[in-house]
């Protein structure tokens, strides 16, 4: 049979993905605004939970995946996980500190399910939505397609009842789809993730690390009371440096605090909780891999050049045809970098700076070809060698390991050449030349270093050495050191060197504040160099893959 590609469903590969849900099938776009499906073995496993404790109240999380359909989601239940409360009594359910160690456990040894909502128990009536239910599901469950089940009194044959947030108010979900899986082995699952609870001090399996390994790149050490509760989980590790394990890792921390975890956690915890807030996954938008991919890169409108320094061959990659070019100079590349007009500026180690201009492709039976024009500009004397320049419309500026210089751009007829400017002293000798884009408020070029754990930034012709932006750096960016840093529009990023990876942090120059920490966690492989586009969009090469974040 034919089927058409339309008739196809894209799973969300993220969990909490609420602003970039994937398409569903064409022949599921109508009705509600969310369409519930729900394993056989979903139900069964919580009605025999239920059952197995008529007399108090059970709960746990939820599992599967959701999809977008035109007129809203599709919610997919495959799995539960079944947590033991300590603080459970016949009219009430809190997750507390083994519900804790149960998520995680299983979230842990999850990788194509992520939460979808919660489920709990009533010991009388029918099921419905109490109060304290409505605000536990507000609170932690928010995004409209979380949904939450209700079992009545723990009768085998009583329905289980579905709601979800509609705005601020509960909608039921009184029509759901039940799907016949067959004799899945729900009962040994649910023994299984019973078992990740329960503390074994006659264990000798060897411990085995979870989401503790988030710990060091959010500042937290790994032997803290905080990294030895969740390493108590003892699970197998899993992606925790993605979006889905960072969501997973948040929910976590929320429902922590919200069972009021051991009190000498509590501290540790709320500065989890807020360094999570501006934290993901390092997963690239754009990720184009070559093994010809050098040290260095330079992107610009669609084209990456990659360098290594002390090596004559640079390579031009076009990202849109996947295609590359190799581009021998005359002396090996000390620093590379674009201007806002997109010309190349390239510093040699013979004191020379070439500016790069690359014309329109040309397609031919040959092939496509490219034609390179060069001005090759000479350096004046320098007070000691030049390490970086980055040109622009009116100049070149050059910095040294103390100086820095603004050499104008002199045109003799058709002959261009550098000519003495002026110069002053760096405010820091880790100071670093980053380029401007029109969208970031001119072509003068900044000086960026960090310096007494303040990230700082400077105007070259200022002469007072006061700087333009100055951010405290709170634990532990201040105590790491800065491998790059680049800009991007009003977004200043900075690449850092931690013991288990390094770490991308963004911020605001005119809030300057921390807006965005990207991960990363021990076992990854590391981000070598950093740097944004014409659009401020922010680049780095991981090994041989160059990923647009």
């Amino acid at each position: 049979m034919d089927v058409s590609p339309d008739f196809r469903i894209e799973p969300v590969r993220r969990p909490l993905a609420q602003h970039n849900p994937a398409p569903s099938s064409e022949l599921l776009r109508s009705g509600p605004v969310v369409t519930l499906h729900v394993d056989d073995t979903v139900l069964s496993g919580i009605r025999r939970q239920s059952a197995q404790q008529a007399g108090t109240e059970v709960g746990g999380i939820l599992l599967g995946r959701h999809f977008v359909n035109g007129t809203g989601w599709i919610v997919t239940v495959t799995d539960h996980l079944a947590v033991p409360s300590d603080n459970a009594s016949a009219v009430h359910f809190e997750f507390d500190q083994s519900s804790i160690q149960a998520i995680a456990a299983r979230l842990a040894d999850s990788v194509d399910e992520y939460i979808v909502g919660w489920y709990h128990s009533h010991v009388g009536g029918k099921p419905f939505m109490s109060g304290t239910d409505h605000k536990m599901h507000q609170a932690h469950f928010n995004a409209p397609w979380y949904v939450s089940a209700v079992v009545g009194a723990g009768e085998w044959g009583l329905p289980v009842g579905f709601w979800r947030l509609a705005g601020t108010e509960l909608e039921a979900l009184d029509d759901y789809l039940v799907r016949m899986t067959g004799p899945d082995s729900a009962a040994e699952r649910h023994q299984r993730f019973l078992e990740e609870c329960v503390d074994r001090d006659d264990d000798d399996r060897p411990s085995r690390p979870g989401p503790a390994e988030l710990l060091p790149a959010l500042g937290v050490a790994t032997e803290s009371r905080l990294a030895t509760l969740l390493t108590a989980a003892a699970s197998p590790r899993r992606r925790w440096g993605t979006d889905a394990g960072i969501d997973q890792f948040r929910l976590l921390v929320e429902v922590a605090l919200t069972a009021g975890a051991d009190p000498g956690c509590v501290e540790e915890l709320e500065a989890v909780q807020r360094r999570l807030r501006h934290t993901r996954g390092r997963q690239g938008r754009l990720r184009l891999a070559s093994t010809r991919f050098k040290e260095r890169i330079a992107v610009h409108r669609g084209e990456c050049y990659s360098y290594t320094p002390g090596d004559l061959l640079m390579e031009r990659f076009d990202i849109s045809r996947r295609l590359v070019w190799p581009v021998r100079i005359e002396s090996p590349p000390v620093s590379v970098h674009y201007d806002q007009e997109g010309m190349l500026w390239v510093l040699m180690a013979n004191h020379h700076v070439l500016r790069m201009e690359t014309s329109a492709a040309e397609d031919s039976e040959q092939g496509t070809r490219f034609r390179f024009q060069f001005a090759r500009l000479a350096l004046p004397p320098l007070e000691g060698d030049p390490l970086e320049a980055v040109g622009d419309p009116e100049a070149v500026w050059v910095r040294t390991a103390r100086q820095w210089h603004r050499l104008p751009l002199v045109q003799e007829g058709e002959r261009t050449s550098l000519g003495s400017g002026t110069r002053g002293d760096l405010p820091s000798a880790q100071c670093r030349l980053l380029p401007r884009w029109k969208e970031s408020g001119g072509s003068t070029p900044l000086l960026g270093a960090v310096q007494d754990g303040r990230l700082r930034l400077w105007r070259p012709a200022e002469d007072d050495g006061t700087p333009l932006v100055d951010i405290a750096l709170d634990p532990p960016w201040d105590r790491w050191p800065v491998r790059d840093l680049s800009l991007g529009g009003d977004t200043l990023y900075a690449l850092f060197d931690d013991d288990g990876g390094n770490q991308i942090a963004a911020f605001d120059l005119r809030t300057q504040r921390l807006t965005q920490h990207i991960v990363s966690v021990a076992g990854q492989e590391s981000v070598a160099t950093i740097c944004t586009d014409h659009l401020g969009r922010l680049h780095g090469r991981i090994d041989h893959v160059l990923c647009r974040f």
